[in-house]
This record gives structure tokens, sequence and C-alpha cells, in this order.
């Protein structure tokens, strides 16, 4: 029988142990003390985001260093990872079977942030979305249901042509820093710096960032502080805004990994 340790204490990792016995007959441990990182487990699952400071896991019933973590993994183990690959990990995030399915809660999610954080509709908002991946293309679906003004930045030029034959306006991600402060909202899915401090000193209160990409990768965080901009960093959205969902779509990509490990 696999030994499954699961290094998250969060709603989803609770859900998804509780699936994987209820689907599979797995039964898994849930990390609540460091003692329990001195047992050899088969199979090591890492929270989604796996740190929110970068230095410590993310677990709120342990304080414990990522390194300190890393040190007591056996090599031979097999460790599943989402949003960054650690070792020899897999990193559930570049898997289409999770990143799709997980990409609908968090634009529901997204959408919520926007909804709750001004005091406009979003009928009446002018909404700037970065990137046309995953996330931005479920983001731009959901939204268009609900403003009529939503425009796509991106480098791309022959991306850009085909996201205006869907009837939704396009600027060059390159010449960003002209038109964002004409945005209400602005979501970021890019994993690079898009936001610097040019662009984020003419912010104004009207303008609402909310970074969706990984580890604040889209932003000058310290710029964020010096010009007290208007910004929601929102990592791990499905975890938080439909647990049970996100729980449902780990449990399925995990069962897939181990199947083509020949673990099941």
């Amino acid at each position: 029988m696999l030994k499954i340790l699961f290094l998250g204490d969060d709603a989803r990792s609770k859900k998804t142990a509780e699936l994987l016995e209820l689907k599979s007959s797995l039964k898994s441990t849930i990390l609540k003390n460091n003692n329990q990182m001195n047992i050899k487990y088969d199979v090591y699952i890492l929270p989604i985001p796996m740190t929110v400071d970068g230095e410590y896991l993310n677990n709120q019933s342990i304080n414990i260093n990522l390194s300190k973590i890393f040190e007591n993994i056996p090599y031979d183990a097999l460790i599943i990872s989402g949003g960054k690959s650690i070792r020899n990990s897999i990193d559930v995030a570049k898997r289409d079977d999770f990143s799709y399915k997980n990409a609908i809660p968090t634009a529901e999610g997204a959408i919520a942030l926007a909804i709750n954080n001004t005091d406009i509709t979003l009928f009446d908002s002018k909404i700037l979305i970065t990137g046309f991946g995953k996330v931005a293309k479920i983001l731009v679906q959901k939204l268009r249901g609900l403003c009529n003004d939503i425009t796509v930045a991106l480098r791309n030029k022959s991306d850009r042509e085909l996201i205006e034959t869907l009837g939704i306006k396009t600027i060059p991600i390159e010449s960003i820093a002209d038109y964002v402060t004409d945005y209400n909202i602005i979501f970021n899915t890019v994993p690079d710096e898009i936001f610097n401090k040019e662009i984020l000193s003419t912010a104004n209160s009207k303008n609402l960032f909310i970074e969706l990409a990984s580890n604040q990768l889209g932003f000058d965080t310290q710029a964020i502080t010096k010009f007290k901009v208007n910004y929601i960093n929102a990592p791990g959205l499905p975890n938080k805004v439909a647990p049970k969902t996100a729980a449902y779509i780990f449990a399925d990509t995990i069962t897939n990994i181990l199947e083509e490990k020949n673990l099941l």
C-alpha cells in the first residue's frame, strides 16, 4: 500500500486526501507536526501554493522552512507540486488535466474579487487582461456576459488578430503603459514583470490591479507599496473560493499521475 503525505493542511489538501481514499482506497497522512517528516513516504504532495512568503511551507499547523522539508524527502520518492518544480517533482500546473479545470475556479474567484473591491458594476467597468493563457481565456469567456468593454494585452500580433475576430479588443503588451490608467480593473495572468515602477507610478485610485500569476511575478512589489497602488495579490484562488471543486480536480490529477507511474 502506498504511503502518501500531504504537506499542506488546507481545505483542498484535506478533501483531496478523503477523495483518494474514497475513489482509490489510498490512505493519506496530513502533515501536522515535524515528527511526521522523519517517516518515509512513497508520495509527497505539496500544497498549492507551496509557500506564501517564499521561505516557509504553506501549512498552518507547523512552521517549517522549505529547505528543511526537502532535506527529509527521500530522493526515490514521488513529489507532486503545483506551480513550481522542485527536484524531480511533477508540477500539476503544467498538466492539461489540472490546469484547464483549475482555471475555472481561478477565474470565478478573480471576478468575485473585482466585484467586492470596486464601487461600480462590471457592466460599467473597463477591464484589461494581460496574457491569453488558460486562466485568461476562461476569464474572458466568463466576463463577456458581464462587461461590454474587455481588452486583452499580449505580445504576439497574430494572436491579437485572432482574439479580435472574437469581438475582443487587444493592445500590444509592450504599449501597456500608454493605456493602463484607462481601465478600472486590470487582471494580470503573465508570470513576468509587466507592471514596473514607471507604470505603477501613474496608477490612480480608480485602477484595481489583481495578480493571478504565481509568486507576484507580474508586479514590482516595492513600487506597489511606494505608490500605494490599489492591488490584490490572489494566489491559490481555487482553494479559497471553491475548495471542494479544487479538491476533486487535484484528486483526479493525482490519480492520473499515479496510474501513469504504475503506482495504482
